[in-house]
């Protein structure tokens, strides 16, 4: 497993960075580098999701801890600029999330515009 873990920590963080790409151009409302290909976000998540869950379900097996604990033991073999990013991101989705909401409300699916749907999943 730990051979697998620097080149899935590499493509998490490509991940991160193209997603982020496709936010800031959903925000600003221009065109995204990756065009119609930026939905394979929607697919490059679960390719990094499913060993994330196995190596931190690993990490926590050995210890006994309260469920409120899983994030500090699952980040404890990280600096912690990345325990802050990790709670920034979460705050910062969980605020794009409602963002995306209000300005959905109420429309059919068609009626959406691009850059509001691309700001809505890459804020995730």
């Amino acid at each position: 497993m730990k051979t697998l873990l620097k080149p899935l920590i590499a493509l998490a963080a490509i991940g991160l960075f193209a997603s982020a790409v496709v936010h800031v151009c959903a925000l600003l409302g221009i065109q995204n580098p990756f065009g119609p290909y930026a939905w394979a976000l929607h697919v490059g998540i679960f390719v990094i999701w499913l060993p994330a869950v196995i190596v931190s379900n690993r990490a926590t097996q050995d210890v006994s801890f309260k469920r409120k604990d899983f994030w500090t033991i699952a980040l404890s073999g990280c600096p912690p600029w990345m325990s802050k990013m990790v709670k920034g991101l979460f705050v910062y989705a969980l605020l794009n999330f409602g963002l995306f909401m209000v300005r959905t409300i109420g429309l059919k699916h068609h009626a959406i515009e691009r850059s509001v749907e691309l700001q809505g999943f890459s804020g995730h």
